[in-house]
C-alpha cells in the first residue's frame, strides 16, 4: 500500500540516522519527555469533477495535542518520536450555486511523529522535519446553505475517510516555547471509493472525483522543552538579577 511505502521509507531513514549519531555522540545524550498544544491553519488542494470548488481556510485551535520523547544525541543533533491527537479537516465552498454551499469535513486522529533535530540546544533555537503516520478514527461532516447548518453527522472508524494519513513536516523553534511548523499529506482525506447505498435501493458515491490534500502550518507552545524549564529559567534569573542589585547597593555603602 501506497502509505505503508511512504512511512517504511521515513522510518528507515531516521533509523538510520539514529544508528549513526549514536555511534558517533556517546555523550551529553539526553532523554526527557515534552508536551505541546499545536494552534492549527488548515488548507487543501481541493477540486471536483465539474464543479468550481473553493478552499476555506480552517483555523482549529482545540483539540491538537502532541506528547513527544526527546533523544538529545549532543548540543547540536537530536531524534523524537511520541504520539498525537489532532483535529484535522478542511472547508469547501462553492459560490456558483444557488443557494451557496458550504461543507466541513473534520477528522480526529492518532498519529506517531518521527523526528531529527538540528540546531542548538541550549539556546532552544533549532531545525527540525520528519514524517507522520495517522489514523483517523472520527468524522464528522457538516452542511450549510447560504451560511445555515442543516445537515450534520458524526462516524465512529468511518469509511467515508483514507483512515491512514501519511505526512511529511518541516519547522522551527525559537527560544522561549514559540514554534513554527508546516506540514504536508500525501493522501486525500475523503475516500473517493466510498459507496453509499440508499434506502431506495439506490447507491452513489459522494466523494467520486474529489480532490482533498490537506496542508497546514501551525504554532506550537514548549513542543521539546517542558514548560517548567522556561518558567524555572525565568525565576532563577529573576533570582540572579536581585542578587546583583543586591550586591552592588552593599558596595555602594562601603
Amino acid at each position: 500500500m501506497k502509505f505503508i511505502r511512504n512511512y517504511s521509507l521515513i522510518l528507515a531513514f531516521f533509523l538510520f540516522v539514529f544508528s549513526t549519531g549514536l555511534k558517533a555522540q556517546q555523550s551529553n545524550k539526553k532523554v526527557y519527555s515534552s508536551t505541546s498544544l499545536e494552534f492549527i491553519f488548515f488548507f487543501a488542494d481541493v477540486s471536483t469533477e465539474g464543479h468550481n470548488v473553493t478552499n476555506v481556510m480552517r483555523f482549529a485551535p482545540f483539540l491538537n495535542i502532541q506528547w513527544l520523547y526527546n533523544f538529545d544525541l549532543s548540543n547540536n543533533v537530536g531524534l523524537y518520536t511520541g504520539i498525537d491527537l489532532r483535529n484535522l479537516g478542511f472547508i469547501r465552498q462553492n459560490k456558483t450555486v444557488d443557494p451557496n454551499i458550504k461543507i466541513k469535513h473534520r477528522v480526529y486522529t492518532l498519529g506517531i511523529p518521527i523526528g531529527i533535530k538540528l540546531g542548538n540546544f541550549n539556546q532552544m533555537f533549532f531545525a527540525y522535519l520528519g514524517g507522520e503516520i495517522e489514523w483517523a478514527f472520527n468524522y464528522k461532516e457538516k452542511y450549510f446553505e447560504n451560511n445555515n447548518k442543516i445537515h450534520k453527522f458524526v462516524e465512529w472508524n468511518s469509511q467515508r475517510v483514507n483512515q491512514w494519513q501519511t505526512s511529511v513536516f518541516l519547522g522551527i523553534n525559537f527560544p522561549y516555547g514559540i514554534n513554527l511548523k508546516f506540514k504536508y499529506y500525501f493522501e486525500n482525506l475523503l475516500n473517493q471509493d466510498y459507496t453509499l447505498y440508499h434506502d431506495d435501493g439506490t447507491i452513489s458515491q459522494p466523494y467520486k472525483g474529489q480532490n482533498s490534500q490537506i496542508f497546514y502550518f501551525s504554532f506550537n507552545f514548549f513542543m521539546f522543552q517542558p514548560m517548567r524549564t522556561y518558567t524555572s529559567n525565568l525565576y532563577l534569573e529573576k533570582d540572579m538579577q536581585k542578587a546583583q542589585r543586591a550586591r552592588l547597593e552593599r558596595n555602594s555603602l562601603f
